[in-house]
């Protein structure tokens, strides 16, 4: 039994050689996070966490839960709207956990609110920072 293919086999119908298309599954680029965007969106949802979780539990702190959107939008800003998804699923079963139903549902609210404003930054449709005249 043979276990690779000959040069015959490879040819294509007009003999010109058969370049395989890109793998599916763990390397294809629209399918899984990457690394980098699981560390960036697991440590920032840990951060809006502890924001909703102090303003939460302190009293005259709840303003920290309105801060809790900004490091899900950064995330939103960096890399994709998977990438805020994940981040806020997670930090929302995390708060929820620590400090209770409310603080679960701020931090899901928070993940809505920073993916439109990290997405809008992005895509530099921001009515606060003016669009730049040209892009790196």
């Amino acid at each position: 039994m043979r276990t690779s293919a000959g040069p015959a086999e490879l040819a294509g119908p007009d003999g010109a050689g058969v370049v395989p298309g890109p793998r599916r599954g763990a390397g294809a680029p629209g399918k899984r996070l990457r690394p980098l965007e699981v560390a960036t969106a697991g440590v920032l949802a840990g951060v809006a966490v502890e924001m909703v979780a102090l303003g939460a539990l302190l009293p005259r702190a709840g303003a920290l839960e309105l801060l809790a959107a900004v490091p899900l939008a950064i995330v939103a800003r960096r890399h994709r709207l998977r990438a805020t998804a994940t981040a806020a699923i997670a930090g929302s079963v995390t708060a929820f956990t620590c400090a209770g139903l409310d603080a679960g549902v701020a931090v899901l609210a928070c993940g809505v609110i920073g993916a439109v404003v990290g997405t809008l930054y992005r895509r530099s449709r921001s009515p606060v920072w003016p669009s730049p005249r040209w892009r790196y």
